[in-house]
């Protein structure tokens, strides 16, 4: 069967056009990205321009991070939520108040946003009695700092769900999705996964509180260890790229060098992922192998970079010969049999 192509393609009265789907991919991309961006609270030596200019460079910088690879963010708020669960079923176990410890203070700890109380020292500061429950901000005082608003959240997860079942329902009916829904179903996935899992954590807290523990002389500057979870980003970028190739396997490209780049970034994008975690495992980036593992790295990194720029380049250049049934909407009651 001939396939009938066109360019951009109109608002109609009845189905969809070219605006329609890039506005409603664009509005999924950037909510599952920005609502879901949950920083650590600037350092409190910084001055006030400082710590802000800090924050928005932050906050901006993993918003980008998370348009281009929303895999490795969906791991990273899931490692986040683990450690902070880890957390406070530690606390809970010390007799006492602390059996009240609440997950949204567990993400205020790991997210410095206590002074002279880290993951590494609240344990036993905990344990010694040295740092008291009542002490310790209460949910309504971390509330009351914090900038979060589950409203907010809540709108965007029902955003990505509606986007997420209008774009499945299309694929598996086999009408035309284009490349770009595919990406931004990626998004919607991610975004689902990245909001629940931080739904109690605070957001935005600029101003860290000031606990008195008795230790305000001993600067504790070691980092907390980290769990791993480099076997979630490449499992998470494993399952992004079959998304990515079977969204779009029987997609007509507008040429076939543009389908076989398309399955080439697709596929080169899991490698850098793997290869990285690979050296981490191995003990490749030990203090012997540095400089070698920094360089690497970094190769690493723009390899991934740019397979994920060229999969939204050539996303966004499928639209200028779609084909037409791309642009048919399916009848709202052919969704009722789903509910």
């Amino acid at each position: 069967m001939e396939i009938s192509f066109t360019g951009f393609h109109p608002e109609p009265n009845c189905g969809r056009g070219t605006l329609t789907i890039l506005y409603t991919s664009l509005i999924t991309i950037f909510l599952s990205s920005w609502a879901a961006l949950h920083l650590e609270t600037p350092r409190p030596d910084l001055k006030k321009r400082a710590a802000k200019v800090s924050h928005l460079t932050s906050k901006i910088f993993d918003c980008l991070i998370s348009i281009i690879s929303p895999d490795y963010s969906a791991a990273d708020r899931i490692s986040a939520t683990f450690r902070a669960l880890r957390l406070r079923s530690a606390l809970r176990q010390i007799p006492g108040s602390w059996e009240s410890f609440s997950l949204q203070q567990a993400f205020l700890v790991h997210n410095d946003g206590c002074r002279h109380v880290t993951p590494l020292n609240i344990l036993p500061l905990a344990q010694s009695k040295r740092l008291a429950f009542k002490d310790f901000p209460s949910d309504e005082e971390i509330a009351d700092r914090s900038k979060a608003d589950k409203v907010v959240k809540l709108i965007t997860i029902s955003q990505c769900i509606w986007f997420g079942i209008n774009t499945l329902y299309r694929l598996s009916r086999n009408y035309r999705t284009s490349p770009f829904e595919v990406f931004a179903l990626g998004h919607a996935v991610s975004g689902i996964i990245s909001l629940a899992a931080m739904l109690s954590c605070p957001q935005d807290i600029r101003i860290p509180f000031d606990i008195s523990t008795g230790d305000e002389d001993e600067d504790n500057d070691a980092e907390e260890e980290e769990m791993v979870f480099g076997w979630g980003v490449v499992l998470a970028n494993l399952l992004l790229t079959a998304l990515l190739l079977a969204g779009t396997w029987w997609y007509p490209f507008p040429s076939t060098e543009e389908m076989w780049l398309w399955r080439g970034f697709a596929l080169s994008g899991p490698v850098p992922v793997i290869v990285f975690y690979l050296s981490d495992a191995t003990g490749a980036s030990e203090k012997s192998h540095y400089l070698v593992h920094n360089i690497v790295y970094v190769l690493l990194l723009v390899v991934l970079i740019c397979s994920r720029l060229g999969i939204i380049v050539l996303a966004l250049m499928a639209f200028r010969r779609a084909p037409l049934d791309l642009y048919t909407k399916p009848d709202l009651s052919d969704y009722w049999p789903h509910f």
